[in-house]
This record gives structure tokens, C-alpha cells and sequence, in this order.
């Protein structure tokens, strides 16, 4: 799974582990795009359980704002990642 370092909620450091999905022409998805995340680490600190995570996820949930701007940003990283190699 690639992984990303992002600030959400204001700006809190997390570190997201991400899946890809393919282009899906036949239902009018004409490019790639991110399906699902995971927090792994929060400002550095290793998430060890769903527990340490669950306030950002609950947060996450009550707004579609918040979540649609992790997925923005994890987009923003994931496309600009070859940028400079």
C-alpha cells in the first residue's frame, strides 16, 4: 500500500496508508483515484490500535468536509509524488 504524510483537522500531522483503484470506464470513472485510507501514525506516534485512531475517524465521519479533504490531500501527495525524483 503507498503511504503518505499529511496535515488534517487544522493541521495535525498524520502518516495514511492508501489502496488505488483503477480507471472503471464502464461506469464513467475515467481515472484513477483513492478508495480507502488508513491512519498509521499520528503527529509520528505509531497507531497500535483502532482505539488510538478513533477520535480522528469520528470526526472524520461527522463531516464529509473533513473526510473529503483527506482524500484531497492524500490525491495532492499521491500525484505529486514523482514531481521530484
Amino acid at each position: 500500500m503507498p503511504t503518505c504524510s499529511i496535515r488534517i483537522l487544522g493541521g495535525l500531522p498524520v502518516t495514511v496508508t492508501y489502496t488505488v483503484q483503477g480507471p472503471e470506464p464502464d461506469v464513467g470513472i475515467m481515472s484513477s483515484w483513492i478508495d480507502d485510507f488508513e491512519i498509521t501514525h499520528i503527529a509520528g506516534r505509531k497507531v497500535k490500535k483502532y482505539s488510538d485512531a478513533a477520535w480522528i475517524y469520528a470526526r472524520l465521519d461527522k463531516s464529509k468536509a473533513a473526510s473529503d479533504a483527506v482524500i484531497d490531500a492524500i490525491y495532492d501527495s499521491w500525484c505529486h509524488a514523482d514531481e521530484y525524483d
